[in-house]
């Protein structure tokens, strides 16, 4: 197949398509891409491809004119009859919007294939090892400084490959008002309006990626006694337990936020004075909303995939072995996050929390400029 011919210029582009199907996380660090494209391209129909439940992320974006639901857990073990009716109906939705442009920020074989059979005249993506990359018309290839750029600098250099400026895209995140009334309607009957609100995210993607819940117990207790914080535990699907041993390690209430929806999450981050988490999907969500973040991270990269460009800090502990990229799963003493403290995190909370006090109230909030170029 012939090598993929380089696009000149987007302006005449009247309808695209944005694809990445997973992870909570991952397509919130998309959002600036999407303004990117909807400011170059300001009467452009825009489609995102995305998988549940990081679909609902996008459900009050008014940058997003339609969402398309990728069920991937259709196909995760053999497929059935009603995948396949459903991937059909998807493919026949995809085709019929008939657009000018799919780009790719998921980069597998999969998102190859959906980019391809969508229809897309022309389909963009990242060069990768995949022979699936031949199904695309333009593969960028890595840049000067590539290893260590920020996921989100990476989905920039995609763009501005193909001639779409990122200088200036925001990094925001789309709130349902009445989602967030809720949670603060909550929030008011519990806790003290005159008191921090500290959310702690134990939970994470992946196990690997957990600093232990015993230390989450240990900085909570601090930040009640010492601080005079109010906690708030989020626990995800299958996370309550977390919650539980975190309640139990603290002789002042904790509140267990838990079956929240997406959009409810987002609510209950807008309304805290701080978050201190795992590398997960709402640390990115945090700093999506221009909350002030404390990372706990390990065998992943906080270069690469740390809270961008919000009131943040990224605590890790250097081992030889660190950050292995969660290559190593049969790792036994995750010394890069056992080795962190419960003092190191709480100083940094302590600190944070300080600096936000101290800033004036015109700055404390806001949309991040992500765009660079």
């Amino acid at each position: 197949m012939a090598k993929p011919k380089r696009l000149k210029i987007v302006g005449n582009f009247s309808s695209v398509l944005i694809i990445r199907l997973n992870d909570i996380g991952e397509v919130v660090m998309t959002l600036p891409c999407l303004d990117a494209v909807r400011h170059a391209l300001p009467g452009a129909r825009i489609g995102f491809l995305v998988s549940p439940p990081s679909h609902e992320l996008l459900l009050h974006d008014s940058r997003v004119d339609q969402i398309f639901v990728f069920e991937k857990k259709l196909w995760r073990d053999r497929p059935s009859l009603n995948g396949i009716k459903q991937l059909g109906k998807l493919l026949l939705d995809l085709r019929r919007e008939r657009f000018d442009l799919a780009i790719d920020l998921h980069n597998n074989p999969s998102t190859h294939w959906l980019a391809y059979v969508s229809g897309a005249k022309y389909r963009v993506s990242m060069e990768s090892k995949y022979g699936s990359r031949h199904l695309m018309t333009w593969n960028a290839a890595p840049c000067a400084g590539w290893e260590q750029m920020h996921n989100i600098e990476r989905h920039f250099h995609v763009l501005t490959s193909v001639g779409i400026p990122t200088r200036g895209a925001e990094y925001r995140f789309a709130l349902d008002p009445e989602s967030r009334m809720r949670v603060k309607t909550q929030l008011d009957q519990e806790l003290d309006p005159g008191k921090p609100v500290i959310v702690l995210q134990p939970g994470a993607g992946l196990p690997e990626r957990c600093w232990p819940v015993q230390r989450f117990g240990e900085l909570a207790a601090r930040l009640v006694e010492e601080a005079g914080a109010q906690i708030v535990v989020h626990c995800g699907p299958g996370e309550d337990h977390l919650g539980e041993r975190i309640r139990q390690s603290v002789s002042q209430p904790v509140l267990i936020a838990k079956r929240l929806t997406l959009q409810e999450l987002a609510g209950l981050l807008d309304l805290c004075d701080l978050l201190v988490s795992n590398d997960s999907g709402p640390m990115h969500l945090a700093a999506a909303l221009g909350k002030p973040v404390v990372a706990v991270f390990g065998p992943t990269h906080p270069q690469r995939s740390g809270p961008y460009q919000t009131r943040s800090v990224a605590v890790s502990n250097y081992v030889e072995c660190s950050p292995c990229g969660i290559q190593n799963l049969s790792c036994i003493h995750r010394k890069c996050l056992t080795d962190i403290s419960a003092d190191e995190v709480y100083d940094a909370a302590v600190n944070l929390l300080s600096q936000e006090r101290d800033r004036p109230q015109e700055e404390s909030s806001g949309i991040a400029s992500a765009g660079a170029s």
